[in-house]
């Protein structure tokens, strides 16, 4: 359901995948390209930009665990400073990120006792 431009997807619009998962928001030329929203099959979500159907730029990711992470993605990848990811344990993370994982300097926060470690990670 959106809009058609020489034969492909522009515009606003809702793509409806054929194993159950959901893209509503912005395309370009056939691509997820600007703001939007994907909900897998598994409960799954990303909410933020895109570029050329990869996450990019700021966003929301809820895994179907319950873990929630916050912050800057590249080339569909959790990459670049200033990310926070909440595990379902409800401990944090708050620091940079690179090829999808903790890289660089970070805090890691321990709910239940408010235990740090303040550091670099690799």
């Amino acid at each position: 359901v959106g809009n058609w431009n020489r034969d492909q997807m522009d515009g606003d619009g809702t793509y409806y995948f054929l194993d159950g998962s959901v893209y509503t928001g912005m395309w370009k030329e056939g691509h997820r390209h600007g703001k939007g929203k994907i909900t897998w099959k598994d409960g799954s979500s990303y909410e933020g930009g895109f570029s050329k159907s990869l996450k990019c730029g700021n966003g929301v990711y809820k895994y179907v665990d319950g873990s929630v992470y916050t912050g800057p993605f590249k080339a569909d990848y959790r990459h670049g400073k200033g990310g926070v990811l909440v595990f379902k344990s409800k401990n944090v993370y708050k620091g940079d990120f690179k090829g999808d994982a903790m890289d660089g300097k970070g805090t890691f926060t321990w709910m239940g006792d408010n235990r740090r470690y303040i550091g670099f990670y690799k």
